[in-house]
């Protein structure tokens, strides 16, 4: 059984196999207002470089539809 995964920004939990990561802010504030809204946010580094970076949280089964646009680049 999968650990479950606290929200720190809303009341919800989350498995990790059912949470994408998105760590580009304007791809992740184009998801958001398209209605599809964050499980959670949270402050990382990116591994090779170290700089700080933030990481988006959503469910996988909400951002199909509009990752689908993102990649035709028709997500506006």
């Amino acid at each position: 059984m999968e650990n479950k995964i606290k929200s720190k920004l809303r009341n919800v939990e989350y498995n990790a196999s059912e949470a994408i990561r998105i760590l580009d802010p304007f791809q992740a504030a184009l998801y958001w207002n398209h209605d599809v809204e964050p499980l959670d946010i949270y402050p990382s580094r990116d591994f090779k470089t170290q700089k700080a970076l933030i990481v988006f949280v959503f469910r996988r089964s909400e951002t199909k539809e509009v990752f689908d646009l993102w990649c035709k680049r028709e997500l506006k």
